[in-house]
């Protein structure tokens, strides 16, 4: 064993306490560095984490975004088109040919937000439509265009045109279509109404049987899609006619 004097600035101990110590400081170091090496670990794992769940939630969104937009193309859905109809025959000596049909027209729009500052929606075509008596709502609430900023009704390429830079909500909207009613023959009179932008939800029209010394009587109906049902009723002065028309995207 050895042994050596103890001073002021020195220890002395034996070879096996020396080693002892020795050991005990390893162990000591190994130690902190393992918790260092274990918080790395931790860490790296944490950064892993948050990015895979950081990719997901990006790919899951886009995804949805995805899946919404092919659900709905526009920014906006038509949730209700309905058209109801008038007709009565003229008391005229041209008889029916200066006759006219008209149809008040009802839509609910509603908004879809895309992230877009302006969402505009074609409403009718001009070119082939003769209307009037404009009136838009939105959420129940009147629009005045003429001091309207933010809601307007504008005609671009020949196509009255809503456009509005609210992001969601819905409209309410409604106008007269004028049917000009045709003779295609002496005994037949024709009304037909131009394609719409959209289908409709519900048609109908009620037309006066009697004018003067004339009647009329309602027969060959014919209507597209071929799917929808279609009824009328006869009473003593007009016929109602009315569809209920197909689901369609």
């Amino acid at each position: 064993v050895a042994q050596a004097t103890m001073s002021s600035s020195s220890v002395t101990m034996t070879l096996q306490e020396f080693e002892h110590i020795f050991q005990e400081a390893k162990i000591q170091e190994a130690y902190r560095q393992n918790q260092k090496d274990i918080q790395r670990l931790v860490a790296d794992h944490k950064r892993t984490v948050d990015r895979l769940e950081e990719r997901y939630i990006d790919l899951h969104g886009k995804t949805q975004e995805q899946s919404f937009n092919k659900m709905f193309p526009t920014n906006f859905e038509i949730i209700h088109y309905e058209a109801e109809g008038y007709y009565k025959p003229s008391d005229s000596a041209e008889g029916d040919a200066q006759s006219i049909a008209e149809i008040s027209m009802k839509m609910k729009v509603r908004l879809l937000n895309k992230g877009v500052k302006w969402i505009t929606i074609p409403l009718v075509d001009t070119t082939s439509t003769v209307t009037s008596n404009w009136a838009v709502s939105f959420e129940d609430q009147p629009i005045d265009f003429v001091t309207s900023s933010d809601i307007l009704l504008i005609l671009r390429n020949q196509t009255y045109v809503l456009a509005t830079n609210h992001t969601d909500g819905w409209f309410q909207v409604s106008y007269t279509q004028f049917l000009q009613v045709t003779k295609p023959s002496k005994a037949l009179n024709e009304i037909s109404m131009s394609p719409s932008l959209y289908p409709l939800s519900k048609f109908s029209i009620q037309i006066d049987k009697a004018s003067r010394d004339n009647y009329y009587d309602v027969g060959n109906l014919s209507l597209d899609p071929p799917s929808a049902i279609l009824k009328w009723t006869n009473e003593e002065n007009y016929t109602n006619i009315s569809a209920i028309l197909p689901t369609t995207q």
